[in-house]
């Protein structure tokens, strides 16, 4: 999928091969399911808050992950500093953590 669309469903999303992203780095949110995406090369923010979002065999995940429980295996998640300040995505901003120590 190449485009500068949102996904949104209430049921599941899943994705095996291929690839999805743009530029601008789009959603897959799920209201009421959950996301597994497989083997895909993908540029998104991947937002599932009642279900689980599960990751695997990703070569590179351009963005951000969230669910009510979040699995990573054998993939790479690099956040994305175009999500730094977009007010447009689910639960309003997305800020890296940080850490101050006195």
């Amino acid at each position: 999928l190449i485009g500068q669309e949102h996904v949104v469903c209430q049921g599941d999303i899943n994705m095996s091969g291929g690839g999805y992203g743009a530029e601008n780095i789009p959603v897959l949110v799920t209201t009421a399911g959950k996301i597994r995406l497989v083997g895909a090369q993908v540029s998104a923010v991947v937002y599932a808050p009642v279900g689980s979002a599960e990751v695997v065999n990703v070569g590179q995940l351009y963005g951000a992950v969230g669910g009510n429980s979040v699995t990573i295996s054998n993939s790479v998640l690099l956040y994305s500093q175009s999500l730094h300040g977009r007010t447009d995505l689910p639960g309003s901003e997305l800020y890296p953590l940080t850490y101050t120590y006195d």
